[in-house]
C-alpha cells in the first residue's frame, strides 16, 4: 500500500531537525532593500540580486512582506542626509513614495535606527519604529517614536495613516544608543521591542499587543556603562532566549579601539535581561550573529590600528553559559576583507556577510556547524550596488528554527489532512523511490539527516525529475530518516519524510 507524505506532517508527529521547522513568518524577510540602492531577493530559494530598491543610505533599513512572501514596503533614511536632517521615507511594493510617506522623524545614521513591526492579530496594520542619532544636538534629539501604516489603503499599496508618535522623549542632556531590535513574546503572537539609553546602563523593553503598544516598558538597569553609549546593533538569538550587544565601536580614542561583547539571556515571557556574561575585546566588533540553533555565536571583528592583523570572523561556543568556557571556544574562522562588514541571518538558513565598497557577498553556508566546518564563501554573490554599513533590520524571531521555543508552529491533523501536497512510493526504500508532486516543479532542495547534517547532492543521493513525478535515487546514504526540505516553483516550502531501509 502506499505511503502518502504530507507537507507539515513533520511538525505534528516529530519534534526533530531544526531546519523542518522555520517560524511560519519567515517570509516575511524574503525581500531586502539596504545601502546604495542595494537589494536582495530570497524568494526562489537562492539569493539574487534585487536593483529596484529606492533607499539609498549608508546604514539603518528595514523592509517587510507578507507571510505568503510578497513585498509590502520599506524604509530607510533619505540619502545625503546629515546631523539634523531627520527624514526617513517609506516605499510601496512599487518601489514608490507611500501616500504620506515622507518625513519620518528617524535619525540621519545608525546601525538599528528602524524596524517594521506587523501588529498582532492584524493583516493589514503596521508599526515602523524609529530612533534618532546619538550625534544630533540635545535639543534637537529625536527620541524613541512610532508611525503606523494601513497596508489596506491606496488600493493594497498602503499608506502612513499615523506619523512621529512619540513613545519616550529622549532625557535632558541624553539620547538613544543605535539599539532597536525586535523579537516574538513566549505567547508567539506579541513582540518585544528593545532600545537602550545612550549614558545609562538602561535597556527599555516595549511590548505591541493586539491592542496596540504598551505605553510603559519594562526597565532593565544592567550591563556596561560609559558615557558614550554608542551601541552597535544588537541581536537576539532566534529562540529569543539570548541577546548580544557591543556598546562602543567607533568612539574614538588617541591610539586604538577596543570593544566589549555582553551575552545575556532573555526571559521572553516577562522581557527582563539577566546573567549578563563580559567577553573583553582586542579590537573593534563590528557585526555578530547567533546561529539557527542558538548555541553557536559568529563575531567579525577589526584590529584598527594594527593593519598587519586582517579582519577575522569567530566564532564562540556558547551552549555553555560559563565566561571561561565561551571564551576558550573562540576559534578563529578565517580573515576575509569587509570594510566596516556586517552578519545576518538569512531565510535560507546561512548567514549573509556584507562590507562597505565590496563588490561581492559572503555566505557562512553552515553556520550550526562548529568550528572551520561551518564554510565561509567569501564571494557568493557578486552585486552590483553597494550594500554600504549593514543589511535590513528585522524581527530576530522570524528566523528561529527551534520548535521547543516558541509553540508557534503546531497545525491540527486537519491542517495536515487540507495540506496533502504529494506522495512517496515506496516509503521505507532502500535504492530509490517516487515523489509526486501533481504537476508542481521543484526548483531548490537540500536533504539533512535528523541530526541536522546536510548531505551532499549528486554524491550521496540525486533527485532526478520525470514526466509527471520526481525519482529519488539512495546512492550511498545509511539507513534512517531524512528530510528532503526545499521550495516549489510557486514558492512555497516543503519537508518530505523519506525513510531509507538499507
Amino acid at each position: 500500500m502506499k505511503t502518502t507524505t504530507l507537507l507539515f506532517m513533520l511538525i505534528v508527529s516529530f519534534s526533530i531537525v531544526a531546519f523542518s521547522q522555520q517560524h511560519p513568518e519567515v517570509k516575511r524577510t524574503w525581500h531586502w532593500y539596504f545601502g546604495w540602492n542595494a537589494g536582495l531577493d530570497f524568494s526562489s530559494g537562492t539569493i539574487q540580486e534585487d536593483l529596484d530598491g529606492q533607499v539609498d543610505i549608508d546604514e539603518g533599513a528595514c523592509s517587510i512582506s507578507d507571510t505568503a512572501g510578497n513585498l509590502l514596503f520599506y524604509a530607510g533614511p533619505n540619502g545625503g542626509t546629515l546631523p539634523g536632517e531627520n527624514n526617513m521615507t517609506v516605499y510601496n511594493a512599487n518601489h514608490e513614495v507611500m501616500q504620506n510617506g515622507t518625513d519620518i522623524d528617524c535619525g540621519w545614521s545608525g546601525r538599528q535606527n528602524s524596524i517594521i513591526v506587523p501588529l498582532p492579530e492584524s493583516d493589514n496594520i503596521y508599526y515602523l519604529f524609529t530612533i534618532g542619532h546619538y550625534s544630533e544636538p540635545y535639543e534637537t534629539q529625536l527620541g524613541f517614536k512610532y508611525n503606523i501604516i494601513d497596508m489596506s489603503l491606496d488600493e493594497g499599496m498602503g499608506a502612513v495613516t499615523q506619523k512621529n508618535i512619540e513613545i519616550c522623549p529622549s532625557p535632558t542632556y541624553d539620547t538613544f544608543s543605535e539599539i532597536l531590535t525586535a523579537v516574538h513574546h513566549a505567547n508567539c503572537k506579541d513582540i518585544w521591542i528593545m532600545i537602550h539609553r545612550f549614558n545609562a546602563d538602561e535597556f527599555l523593553v516595549y511590548k505591541l499587543t493586539e491592542n496596540g503598544l504598551d505605553a510603559e516598558p519594562v526597565v532593565n538597569n544592567i550591563g556596561y556603562h560609559t558615557s558614550n553609549c554608542i551601541g552597535w546593533g544588537m541581536k537576539f538569538s532566534p529562540n529569543g532566549k539570548y541577546a548580544a550587544v557591543n556598546k562602543s565601536y567607533m568612539w574614538l580614542s588617541l591610539n586604538e579601539q577596543i570593544d566589549t561583547l555582553e551575552l545575556y539571556k532573555f526571559d521572553n515571557e516577562t522581557g527582563v535581561l539577566s546573567d549578563r556574561i563580559a567577553i573583553p575585546m582586542d579590537s573593534s566588533l563590528c557585526g555578530k550573529e547567533f546561529s539557527f540553533q542558538n548555541d553557536l555565536l559568529y563575531t567579525f571583528e577589526i584590529h584598527e590600528y594594527e593593519l598587519n592583523v586582517g579582519p577575522s570572523i569567530f566564532q564562540y561556543d556558547i551552549s555553555k553559559w560559563q565566561e571561561f568556557y565561551i571564551m576558550g571556544s573562540k576559534t578563529l574562522i578565517g580573515n576575509y576583507s569587509f570594510p566596516i562588514p556586517d552578519l545576518h541571518l538569512t531565510p535560507l538558513n546561512t548567514i549573509i556577510i556584507g562590507g562597505d565598497l565590496r563588490e561581492n557577498i559572503g555566505v557562512i553556508e553552515h553556520p550550526d556547524v562548529l568550528g572551520i566546518g561551518c564554510s565561509v564563501n567569501e564571494n557568493a554573490l557578486t552585486i552590483t550596488n553597494n550594500t554600504a554599513w549593514n543589511f535590513p533590520n528585522f524581527v530576530r524571531s522570524y528566523f528561529n528554527t527551534d520548535s521547543t521555543a516558541y509553540n508557534c508552529n503546531q497545525v491540527s491533523v486537519d491542517d495536515v489532512i487540507s495540506n496533502q501536497t504529494f506522495e512517496v512510493y515506496p516509503n521505507p526504500f532502500a535504492k530509490q523511490a517516487e515523489i509526486k508532486t501533481y504537476n508542481r516543479e521543484i526548483i531548490y532542495y537540500n536533504l539533512y539527516d535528523l541530526k541536522g547534517n546536510q548531505m551532499t547532492q549528486n554524491n550521496d543521493y540525486k533527485l532526478r525529475k520525470t514526466d509527471d513525478a520526481y525519482v529519488f535515487v539512495n546512492k550511498k546514504l545509511n539507513g534512517g530518516i531524512y528530510i528532503l526540505s526545499g521550495v516549489f516553483a510557486d514558492k512555497e516550502q516543503f519537508n518530505i519524510k523519506l525513510s531509507v531501509n538499507n
